[in-house]
């Protein structure tokens, strides 16, 4: 585990065994907070492709710890450079450090005895690399730590499973059903491919801890740990599940394992929640259509982080380092309101200008994390370069009151009707102004006629 400071638009690494820091781009991760309708199917790719940066800065910590160990034998051996992994394991605390975080081993390793060294997922070059060349290597990821003690990050090698997009949370009504998916990188797995989807069910662990203090003797501390219980879906064998008359016993958590002849790896977990009512259609569209900008958000800045800082100017800019498209499938890009667009099944001669999104953010505004980035041709709705995703109309500064008039700034939708609205007791409200075809920021005028009045915009 790695401690974080967070250093204006840098994190500083450090590890808590080792106590050396290194400096990292940050990936701000934003989940859009929403309802999920009953049946929906929705891989989210933004959020795995965070989730994929996370574990390589894990794997760097591992690296950390390794090299510092190395280091430290080699200053209590008059210089000389170890021969194996063998030779400094006692400057390590725990055998973990020897386990990629994105390598998926059920149960973990954690004692030293059971530690099969044919199959750990770091390589010591030893002193066949030179002075400035990588003392270990990660077998799962590209990423190295050097003699000198600098940290390189990489990413998962050609032909490890790579998630493009994992399963999502899901609502349903009793009786009701339930579908989960994943969207492996067709481009860089090697093949064949095995899944194994799992139930998964949370519980805690609670126990108390004596820690010594001194001379005061010390004091009990409640220690609680999240627990989950593995249960493999007999027959569930490929990259999509579908569960069938789902009752309130069936609410859990479902994730699915994937592995080939490289390794093995786990999606995140989606939950599955069942009540009574269910969303209506148009709820359910936009909804949707606010999780589809979350994504899109965060991919365009994860993109960003490889690409110099800088945001993609279209749709078509987003691909990975083989040139496929970083979406996992079509339909992000589409929105379930937008009845004049359907999401094709591929990406086969694709066209990213008709798609129900579109990049607006001028490149000279990308230092403006509320300058638009994205937005939804159908709803207005918008996500801003600070990866919020902002779904109704809104003030978008301070109210003044000057001359016996109030200034309202408005932050408005194109293609909607937007309407201001009083009132003075938040029950009965009266319609000041009705904004047809505006879009963007307006400063609005109106004269004070109360002692005291409410203000809301709304969506026709």
């Amino acid at each position: 585990m790695l401690g974080i400071r967070y250093l204006g638009s840098k994190v500083m690494l450090r590890s808590p065994r080792t106590g050396l820091y290194r400096f990292a781009t940050l990936l701000l991760v934003s989940v859009w907070p929403g309802v999920w309708a009953a049946n929906v199917f929705l891989p989210l790719p933004g959020l795995d492709f965070a989730t994929q940066k996370s574990l390589v800065l894990q794997c760097s910590g591992n690296l950390l710890d390794i090299n510092y160990a190395a280091r430290m034998w080699s200053i209590e051996h008059n210089g000389q450079v170890p021969g194996s992994l063998f030779d400094f394991t006692n400057r390590l605390s725990s055998a973990e450090v020897f386990y990629c975080p994105a390598h998926l081993r059920e149960p973990a390793v954690t004692n030293w005895n059971d530690v099969a060294w044919e199959d750990i997922d770091y390589v010591w070059k030893g002193s066949s690399a030179g002075e400035e060349g990588a003392a270990v290597e990660c077998r799962v990821h590209t990423s190295v730590a050097r003699f000198d003690g600098e940290i390189v990050l990489g990413r998962e090698r050609d032909g490890w499973p790579y998630f493009m997009a994992g399963p999502i949370g899901q609502v349903t009504t009793p009786g009701g059903s339930a579908r989960f998916e994943v969207v492996i990188d067709p481009i860089t797995a090697a093949g064949p491919l095995s899944y194994q989807w799992r139930r998964e069910d949370l519980s805690y662990v609670t126990n108390l801890v004596f820690i010594e203090d001194g001379e005061a003797g010390g004091f009990l501390r409640t220690n609680r740990t999240a627990v989950f219980s593995v249960t493999p879906l007999a027959n569930e064998t490929n990259s999509f599940v579908v569960l069938s008359n789902l009752q309130t016993n069936d609410m859990a958590y479902y994730a699915v394992a994937v592995s080939n002849s490289l390794g093995r790896l786990l999606s995140r977990r989606a939950s599955l929640r069942i009540r009574d009512e269910a969303l209506d259609t148009a709820e359910w569209s936009r909804t949707i259509c606010g999780v589809n900008l979350s994504q899109i958000g965060l991919l365009a800045r994860s993109w960003a982080t490889e690409h110099g800082d800088v945001l993609p100017g279209n749709f078509a800019e987003m691909t990975n380092r083989f040139n496929y498209p970083m979406f996992g499938r079509p339909m992000v890009l589409f929105c379930r309101a937008d009845t004049g667009r359907s999401a094709p099944a591929s990406w086969v001669d694709f066209d990213f200008a008709e798609t129900s999104y579109e990049v607006v953010v001028a490149r000279a505004d990308e230092e403006n994390l509320y300058a638009v980035f994205c937005r939804c041709k159908i709803h207005g709705y918008y996500v801003e370069v600070s990866g919020r995703v902002v779904r109704e109309p809104r003030f978008t500064a301070p109210i003044f009151f000057m001359n016996n008039e109030l200034s309202l700034p408005l932050e408005l939708f194109a293609g909607r009707s937007n309407v201001l609205e009083s009132s003075s007791n938040l029950t009965a409200w009266t319609t000041v102004k009705a904004f047809s075809n505006t879009n963007g920021p307006v400063d609005f005028s109106v004269s004070k006629t109360a002692s005291h009045l409410f203000y809301r915009l709304r969506l026709e």
